[in-house]
């Protein structure tokens, strides 16, 4: 296979071509080059993460913990947090904070102990989030150890949000909790939140509480916040003396809202249940589901005597809408897993379920490939569930137990991915061995990390990752065996590519505050380790995926496999958005927008199409801000999706 590759500096970055996929990759940073801001080199690299929607300038974004080593390196200041950003047509790089460095804005003394947590378990699932800003879990030393809360970003000195022991409106601040989150909403609802134990007074812990910070300083360099909720308060809605239990876990909106999951309390401190709420930027707080002791949930999919017993797992997207799953009480129990589809709930998985599309017996085991928490589920900006499942029953094995899911209103539960199943898009007989994680981003585009095995495929090609394009065929991003420019002048042999290093199980699509490997610019961060060395080299990398998921018809010979209706891009938008549609045969088609009270704003189309791809634009200059739906029509099929216009 042949390669163009030009570098594409500053900074030591690369753009690599693939003649065969025709996928852009940049190396961003690679053990053994000089640390930015440091005299040291990378030596170790920890998971990448992104901002979903890129930076405020429309551009990417990738945020990576590294290990360092040279001269001056020791136990206590070998791990940073460095931030990419794409300027095009420059790029530019920088250090957000190091161990071992003075802490800003706080006595002089005060250095950052540990970022995260205690080194290397440093998850950035919920300690280190990256959304335009750099986020950050901290603990400093200096006399008093205590933990805080950061922002930072390229070329600027992180800002302190919140310390244990610092005063933030009539409370002080307690011990602080992770994880958590950081949107990447326009400033006026761009907010961080966290839980932490709250004082008033210097010897009594009244309660824990949600807190919603603001990104950026005032004038006088004060970041201001305020408790969403907190254990031991009234919830509203309830009889009175059931109260918030602590802050279970929660997720924060691009919209601005904030869903959590909490215990619920009574007055004696009793457990009675469990429940989620929202609250829509800095509004009352609203139900929206909750599960008391003895009280059945009407949830579709449960049997005559279960019941929710404890919500386990919480996704949200751009919009607020809501999954969640559940353990359920009651024969025969297990867990399930439960979307919002434009307010109403519907079942998508629960464990002893048929699996639609395969032999009568086989069903659903977990979430995972060894427990019930959730490895990677996602719900889309449409509110498109998207799980990796395993599956159990006739004809199950370790060979083809792992499988790949998207449920979508008009088609049902579609299997996408199957070990041991043809893999669309490669050769006949060419099958998926294992599959080891995905990644989905806020329009439900995907990609798959796994090993394969077939005609054709052997050590040196079996391991990589595929993007499933609009046409069901699975295209390669990356693929051991590739070579590209890791440094100038220095090509290398990809040895694997992986979505993330260490746990993955707490990505989302990055609309709810949680990190993203795959952004809505289509650009997804990996990790890759390469094979002709004789030092261990690694990278940090970021590949475009734009040529695979527009302009379908250009890269196949085959007209579309099914109706679709894409997300339109960009979304959120302001004022003009382009919507995607394939058609698989010739006919009339309508395509129309409506405003949240089903009246007709506009027709897009309204003619004959030939079967094919086409896109249609919007724009809603003259629209009021908020929610619309957009609508195709065509020979039977009907399929609306969500967008956002935020002026």
């Amino acid at each position: 296979m042949q390669y163009t590759c030009a570098l594409f500096i500053v900074l030591t970055l690369v753009f690599c071509v693939s003649s065969r996929a025709q996928v852009p990759i940049r190396t961003i940073a690679y053990t053994g080059q000089q640390a930015p801001g440091t005299s040291a080199t990378f030596n170790q690299f920890f998971s990448p993460t992104m901002s979903s929607l890129g930076s405020y300038a429309g551009t990417g974004t990738v945020q990576f913990v590294a290990g360092l080593s040279g001269p001056g390196v020791n136990d206590t200041n070998q791990l940073g947090i460095w931030l990419y950003e794409e300027q095009y047509p420059l790029t530019g790089f920088g250090l957000v904070a190091r161990r071992s460095d003075p802490a800003p804005g706080l006595p002089v003394g005060t250095f950052f102990r540990q970022l995260g947590f205690e080194y290397p378990v440093i998850w950035p699932h919920h300690n280190i989030v990256s959304n335009n800003w750099s986020v950050f879990f901290a603990v400093l030393t200096g006399g008093i150890n205590r933990r805080s809360v950061w922002v930072g970003t390229r070329g600027r000195s992180p800002q302190v949000v919140a310390f244990d022991g610092g005063s933030k409106e009539q409370y002080t601040v307690g011990p602080i909790y992770t994880p958590i989150r950081n949107n990447d909403a326009a400033p006026a609802v761009s907010a961080i939140t966290f839980s932490s134990a709250i004082y008033t007074s210097t010897y009594h812990t009244d309660s824990t509480a949600l807190w919603a910070m603001q990104k950026v300083a005032d004038t006088a360099g004060n970041v201001h916040g305020r408790i969403v909720f907190h254990s031991r308060q009234q919830i509203p809605g309830l009889a009175s003396g059931f109260l918030f239990g602590i802050p279970e876990t929660h997720v924060l909106s691009d919209d601005g809202s904030i869903v959590f999951i909490s215990s619920i309390r009574i007055n004696s401190g009793a457990l009675y249940g469990y429940g989620i709420w929202r609250e829509r930027y800095a509004s009352a707080i609203e139900e929206v589901l909750v599960a008391l002791n003895g009280v059945p949930v009407l949830l579709p999919g449960l049997n005559a005597g279960e019941s929710i017993s404890q919500f386990e797992y919480l996704l949200s997207n751009a919009t607020g809408s809501v999954a969640f799953t559940a353990l359920i009480s009651g024969s025969p129990g297990g867990y399930g897993f439960w979307a919002q589809d434009t307010g109403s709930w519907r079942m998508v998985w629960r464990r002893g379920m048929q699996a639609p599309g395969l032999p009568g017996g086989v069903t659903f085991f977990s979430l995972a490939e060894a427990s019930n928490t959730p490895r990677c589920v996602f719900i889309t900006d449409t509110e498109v569930p998207i799980f990796m499942a395993k599956l159990q029953g006739t004809g199950v094995t370790t060979a083809n137990d792992m499988s790949v899911w998207m449920l979508s209103s008009f088609s049902g539960l579609q299997l996408l991915a199957r070990e041991g199943d043809q893999m669309a898009g490669a050769g006949t007989g060419v099958v998926f061995d294992r599959i080891n994680r995905i990644a989905a981003n806020r329009y439900g585009e995907i990609v798959v990390e796994a090993s394969i095995r077939g005609p054709g495929i052997d050590s040196t090609n079996d391991v990589g990752l595929w993007a499933l394009n609009y046409s069901r065929l699975y295209v390669p991003v990356v693929q051991k065996g590739n070579r590209f420019e890791v440094e100038p002048g220095v090509m290398r042999t990809v040895n694997q590519a992986t979505l993330a290093v260490g746990d993955p199980d707490y990505y989302s699509t990055g609309a709810d505050g949680r990190s993203t490997v795959f952004n809505r610019l289509r650009q997804i961060a990996f990790h890759a380790s390469f094979l002709d060395n004789t030092i261990g080299v690694n990278a940090v990398c970021m590949a475009n995926l734009q040529s695979v998921f527009t302009d379908v018809q250009e890269s196949s010979s085959r007209p579309p496999v099914f109706f679709t209706l894409h997300q339109n891009y960009p979304n959120p938008f302001n004022p003009s958005t382009t919507i995607q549609f394939a058609l698989p045969r010739s006919g009339h088609v309508e395509l129309k927008v409506y405003n949240t009270l089903g009246q007709e704003v506009a027709t897009l189309v309204n003619e004959e199409k030939n079967a094919g791809t086409y896109p249609a634009q919007w724009n809603a200059g003259s629209a009021a801000n908020g929610v619309y739906y957009y609508r195709l029509s065509s020979q039977g099929y009907l399929m609306t999706r969500k967008m956002l216009l935020l002026k």
